[in-house]
């Protein structure tokens, strides 16, 4: 026997054409497993052997044909230009009633006639020239053509004939009796064999280039098992991309042909083929034999016999996995029903052997339906598991399904309740798509009084106030008290959105007492919203420390409401304690960031900025509010959007640049976003940038109709938005130095003026307006404010004031003026600013993703330059570089150029040289 590939046998071919044309008959089994090319062999040795002056005679055998008597041998007299009146001979022959073709056994064709006279007319064609008779797929051939060919075996030895048979290389023999006779006399075997790496590697020679020809013939053998058929698809398709792309093209295993030639292969054959093939591309590693019997409903041993054809043939491993691709054709090549129910009977199998509801969920998706009243739980398990590895598109396509499918009212509200969640978390505008459904569940008393609150807090932040209000009243109507935590939470948004803890739009005075009544006990205490918000009227003390740091060690419990954490940490930041907020900011972060959470992570982007920005770092500052407001789209944002945006503006004025601050002001806003406090310091912005454009009346204009919104609303927020300096500023601007000292004066009696930064701040702008003699008293007082607040923008104006006030008084004593390195004190394990050789070493802390984003970023290259150079996202390049801030205990990219040194250019072994 031989075993080759297709390419050898072909030369055994030619040789036993020479043999038989000597007068030395040969009779060749040539044995193929799926798709191991044995027709084309078939085919294209005759084409050969008739260019060598052959007569070839050609047959296949087909299923639909096999009780068919004489139906072979019809096909061979027909395929020759052979004489019409032998022709017409043989066609009456086999044409006889076919009980005549019948023969008690392979053994004894002699006692049938009609056999005998047949095949000698066809051994008499020897006579004239050498003759080739080809029969594909023997194993569909019929008994009486099976006995002809037999006959001629027995008779060939002298004559010029070579007879080929091909049949499937199976498990299990086709026409047994008929190999066992055909076997006992002389012949030859040729087995075909799968195409080696090194045969696929010389076939593509000339096609590409030779590092790309390696790693392509790697490819193509992992993805074909070496299977001929599948090969020479494979390599088709890549001319096909290189001569119309000028590329190899999206990858192997995606193209046309190759998916044709997948799904051919599996066709051809019996007819559970293609049904074990599915079976195998559906359960993929999960796949044993006894789970694709029951998926399949089909006996064990006939899928043990479909599995090691496959497997012979290349279509899957040795443990039973195809190759992602391939499963992919092979599942594709189902109706869309098809595929769907066999997804679902695979996720039924997988949940019955216990299998991770990850897995069974990925059925269940596939299926875009679930049966079964285990499903609904499975898709919930899995939905937490999703979030848990960052991929929140999944979860939220788990509950979805998970939603469609409780069909339990208890099951049904959690469900509801747990996607809502998420979508908040991830697409706020998308979860308002749930208001009517909760709606209905409050109304009938099935949600609880924080879901009532997570449903404001959505309205509220998307401005649709009237919303928020009825379902208050719903909430009222059925008798619902909030709790310590619930009413919490909504006061806290309250004073996020409003700075109050009833707002102007509670118009009735029952839905004010239900909102501020605090019923049972819990933590935080029933004090903690009124504590945080003293902070925007007169800054932190240690009492408004201790509750933010106390609200945000208990979000390592449970998820709390974004405003919720976010006012706990700017009240941090706004009290002084910058290194604390930037602490809890990270944390968040990399929560959010680890739970895909996009609009929390968007907004937490911002909190962070925003306290950059109050620390005196405006350069990181604007680089964390631009990724914020470009992770999410616009319509997603909501009223969210008048944070980042007011970040933007009042940092790039920081900075001095124009242009990008009125960039920013040029984004759309929702219209009902000035009737917040957001709303108003963003107006604030406004005013600030009009102001430095030299609109003084413009900018006046703005901050007076703040002023009157804020004493509508009788609230309080002057360390939030300074609003009687800017006015100040915009009158000494203008020239009236009167009237601006009057609003100062009257602002260092307000509760505002406590804070030190705020106080400092007023009392550099008062010293403006005072006479010479009075001026070096104000700015010390200013200077030492300042620099005990800890606010390094503001002290470095006031020390350059107090320098041009000391030289107009012509006095000889000095202050300590900002040096030439910044003045502001390093955070707790800070790294400085020139750290040179010891900070390389600070940056082992960096994984090498890391450190490649840090580098070029120290180089002055964008986010937008990075993620082209490394072929990431931006979205990564962004995560990279927070962790890179948090690692390395830096505000932001300005500090990465000092940090890094040389190392921007050359890296931390060149420096180490």
């Amino acid at each position: 026997m031989f075993f080759v590939e297709y390419g050898a046998a072909f030369h055994i071919l030619q040789d036993l054409t020479s043999l038989s044309a000597a007068g030395n008959g040969q009779l060749v089994l040539v044995n193929g497993t799926l798709g191991s090319g044995k027709t084309r062999l078939l085919h294209e040795f005759s084409e050969w052997a008739s260019e060598n002056e052959a007569l070839v005679l050609w047959a296949t055998g087909a299923r639909a044909e096999q009780e068919l008597p004489m139906g072979v041998i019809d096909q061979l007299i027909h395929h020759a230009d052979l004489p019409n009146d032998l022709v017409c001979r043989l066609s009456r022959l086999i044409a006889r009633p076919a009980q005549e073709f019948s023969a008690p056994a392979f053994g004894s064709p002699a006692e049938v006639p009609a056999l005998r006279e047949i095949c000698r007319l066809l051994l008499e064609l020897c006579t004239e020239r050498p003759v080739v008779i080809c029969v594909d797929d023997l194993q569909f051939v019929d008994a009486a053509s099976l006995q002809v060919l037999l006959y001629l075996q027995h008779r060939m030895r002298s004559r010029r004939l070579l007879l080929i048979l091909s049949e499937w290389e199976h498990p299990r023999v086709a026409q047994p009796l008929f190999r066992a006779e055909v076997t006992r006399q002389p012949h030859l075997r040729i087995q075909l064999r799968l195409m080696t790496e090194e045969r696929i590697l010389s076939s593509l020679a000339g096609i590409t280039d030779a590092a790309a020809t390696v790693r392509l013939a790697r490819r193509f053998h992992q993805l074909s098992g070496g299977n001929p058929i599948l090969v020479n698809a494979l390599v088709e398709d890549l001319q096909l991309a290189i001569e119309h792309e000028g590329a190899p093209g999206p990858g192997p295993g995606t193209g046309k042909r190759f998916s044709q030639a997948v799904l051919t292969c599996l066709h051809r054959w019996e007819p559970q083929m293609f049904d074990v093939a599915c079976g195998l591309a559906a359960l993929g590693e999960r796949t044993s034999l006894p789970r694709l019997s029951r998926l399949l409903d089909l006996d064990a041993a006939q899928i043990g016999h479909s599995v090691e054809v496959l497997t012979r043939a290349g279509l899957i491993r040795a443990d039973h996995v195809c190759a992602p691709e391939v499963a992919a054709v092979i599942l594709a090549g189902m109706s869309a029903d098809e595929r769907s129910a066999l997804h679902v009977r695979a996720a039924g199998v997988l949940y019955d052997a216990g299998e991770d509801a990850t897995e069974v969920a990925a059925h269940l998706l596939a299926a875009a339906r679930a049966d079964g009243d285990w499903a609904p739980r499975v898709l919930s398990v899995a939905a937490e598991r999703a979030l848990g590895r960052g991929d929140s598109t999944t979860a939220l396509s788990c509950l979805g399904l998970a939603l469609d499918a409780a069909d339990d009212a208890r099951q049904h509200r959690m469900v509801l309740r747990q996607l809502f969640k998420l979508t908040l978390q991830t697409n706020p505008t998308a979860a308002l798509s749930f208001l009517s459904t909760l709606s209905k569940a409050l109304s009938g008393g099935r949600l609880g009084d924080r879901d009532v609150v997570s449903l404001v807090r959505l309205l509220v932040s998307r401005g649709d106030t009237d919303s928020a209000v009825a379902v208050m009243e719903d909430a009222m109507a059925i008798g619902m008290v909030l709790g310590q935590e619930a009413r919490l939470e909504l006061e806290l948004t309250f004073r996020r959105w409003y700075g109050v803890a009833c707002p102007p739009f509670l118009a009735s005075d029952g839905l004010r007492a239900w909102c501020a009544k605090p019923t049972g006990t819990g933590a935080p205490g029933p004090d903690t919203g009124q504590t945080l918000a003293r902070v925007w009227a007169a800054g932190g003390d240690e009492e408004s420390a201790e509750t933010a740091e106390e609200i945000l060690r208990q979000s390592r419990l449970g998820v709390r409401p974004l405003e919720t954490m976010s006012t706990a940490i700017l009240a941090l930041a706004h009290g002084g304690r910058y290194d604390r907020a930037l602490f809890w900011c990270d944390e968040l972060i990399d929560r959010f960031s680890d739970r895909g959470a996009t609009a929390c992570l968007a907004e937490l982007l911002a909190v962070r900025a925003d306290v950059c920005l109050r620390g005196g770092d405006p350069e990181a500052a604007i680089e964390l509010a631009q990724n914020a407001v470009t992770l999410l789209r616009e319509e997603s944002w909501g009223l969210f959007v008048g944070h980042p945006l007011s970040v933007l503006i009042e940092a790039n004025l920081e900075l001095g640049r124009l242009r990008e601050a009125a960039d920013a002001a040029a984004r759309p806003i929702p219209e009902t976003l000035l009737e917040t406090a957001v709303g108003v310091r963003y107006a604030h912005a406004l005013g600030r940038l009009a102001m430095a454009r030299g609109r003084i009346t413009e900018a006046l204009d703005y901050f007076h109709a703040c002023r009157h919104r804020l004493d509508v609303w009788n609230v309080q927020i002057g360390v939030l938005v300074p609003l009687p300096a800017s006015i100040a500023e915009a009158l000494l601007a203008r020239g009236d130095k009167t009237c601006a000292r009057e609003v100062l004066q009257d602002w260092l009696e307000q509760p505002a003026c406590r804070d030190g930064r705020t106080a400092g701040t007023a009392l550099r702008l008062l010293a403006a307006t005072a006479a010479q003699d009075e001026r070096v008293p104000l700015l010390l007082r200013a200077v030492d404010r300042l620099r005990a607040a800890d606010a390094p923008a503001e002290l470095r104006r006031a020390e350059r004031e107090l320098q041009r006030a000391y030289d107009d008084a012509g006095l000889r004593l000095e202050p300590r003026l900002e040096p030439a390195e910044d003045t502001r004190p390093p955070r707790p394990g800070q790294v400085p600013a020139q750290a040179g050789v010891g900070a390389v070493g600070d940056l082992e802390e960096l994984s090498e993703a890391e450190l490649r984003v840090a580098r070029l970023a120290a180089m002055g290259r964008s986010n937008r330059d990075i993620s082209r150079e490394l072929w990431i996202t931006v979205s990564t390049v962004e995560q990279h570089l927070t962790r890179v801030y948090r690692k390395l205990r830096i505000s932001g990219r300005a500090k990465l150029s000092n940090l890094f040194g040389p190392m921007a250019v050359c890296g931390p072994q060149q420096v180490a040289e």
